[in-house]
Parts: structure tokens; sequence; C-alpha cells
């Protein structure tokens, strides 16, 4: 690829630079989505098969403060200590009621920056930033699973930042922005995206599994 090895910006260089961002943002989007929904449906596995998984607890918790937020007067969903003793009880709401819930949320994610992954992370107790995690924690009551604060989240939202300039704005705009940059810092600051999602995704099976 162009951009590698390369010094200074050429149009040619350019060119495959914002392209090169797009897809990766994609791959990083796509990646962190089929995370999130591999996550739900392990816990759903284990539910069945051992008892109440804690990222299932969760994700029905934070459901619960959802539903609770549109209908106050609906007791749709028991309480956390009930569903934890009831490993039938929480599948049979998450196949009637949440499941759907949370494949409208990753279908209508449409971006990889840290408000996007809180959005998604969060409710499972997986910590992004500690500070929103809490205000999700005490009005939902999830409990914290892992703390991926010091993973690298900054890397993911340079990409982001990238992304918006290669993908909507005009040639010279994408020039004024890379320029800051080099062709091979920009290749580099790409793996540390990539990076970002391997370990977030080791982190989270190794905390939650």
């Amino acid at each position: 690829m162009p951009i590698y090895g390369s010094t200074s910006w050429r149009p040619e260089a350019l060119d495959a630079a914002s392209s090169y961002v797009g897809l990766l943002h994609a791959e990083a989007e796509s990646a962190l989505e089929y995370m999130v929904k591999q996550t739900l449906e392990n816990s759903v596995i284990v539910t069945k098969r051992h008892a109440t998984h804690r990222v299932l607890l969760n994700a029905l918790m934070h459901y619960k403060r959802h539903v609770y937020g549109l209908i106050p007067e609906l007791k749709l969903i028991p309480t956390r200590r009930e569903l934890e003793r009831s490993p039938n009880a929480a599948v049979e709401i998450w196949d009637t009621h949440a499941r759907s819930h949370y494949d409208r949320l990753l279908s209508s994610n449409h971006g990889a920056g840290v408000k996007y992954v809180e959005k998604l992370l969060h409710p499972l107790g997986i910590v992004v930033d500690r500070e929103r995690f809490n205000k999700v924690a005490s009005s939902s009551n999830v409990q914290e699973i892992a703390d991926v604060d010091d993973i690298g989240s900054t890397d993911l939202q340079e990409l982001v930042s990238l992304r918006g300039v290669a993908m909507h704005a005009n040639l010279s705009a994408v020039a004024t922005r890379l320029s800051r940059s080099n062709p091979t810092e920009v290749g580099a600051r790409g793996q540390a995206a990539a990076n970002f999602t391997v370990k977030l995704a080791m982190k989270i099976a190794k905390s939650a599994w």
C-alpha cells in the first residue's frame, strides 16, 4: 500500500490513506458489534446449561431500566436476585423481550468511537469510562465485570477522527488533516486501532468466562 514507507503525501497516497482509514473503521465497527453479539449469546448458553450468567443479568437489568423508562408501571422483569436464582426465567425474558432490544441496539450502531463502544459495552458490565459507567450502574443495577479503560481507546478514537475527515471532507481538508502525520504514522495508528479491538476481545473473554 502506498502509505507505508512514505514520509510525505503524494496524491495517490492520500487516496489510499482515505480508503484505508474508511475500511479499517468499518472493520472495527463490525468487530465491536460481533463481539457484543457473541458475548450475549455465550452468556445465554451458559445460563441454559449451568446458571444465570452475570453478562446476561446485566443485560436484563439494563433492559429493565429501559422498559421502566418507557412504561414505569409495567412490572415485566423480576429482580436481579430472582433472575440469578432462576436461569429459566432469565432465558425466557431474554428470548421473549430483551433479545430484540439488543438486536436493534446493534443494528442501529453506526460507529466505533468511544461513545459507541460505551453504549454497547456498559450495559454488559464492561467499563470503558469509569464516571459514565457509574451512572449506568447506579440507574440500572448493572454490576462491573471488566474494566477496559487501560487498553488504548485513544488509538481507536483517533482513527474515528481520521475517518470523519477522510469520508466526509474534500481532498483539501483531508490533506490538511493528514499532513499532521506522515503516511507511515497513519498506518501505525491504524494498526494500533486494530490492536485495541483484539485486546478488547481478549479482556472481555478473560473477565467474562
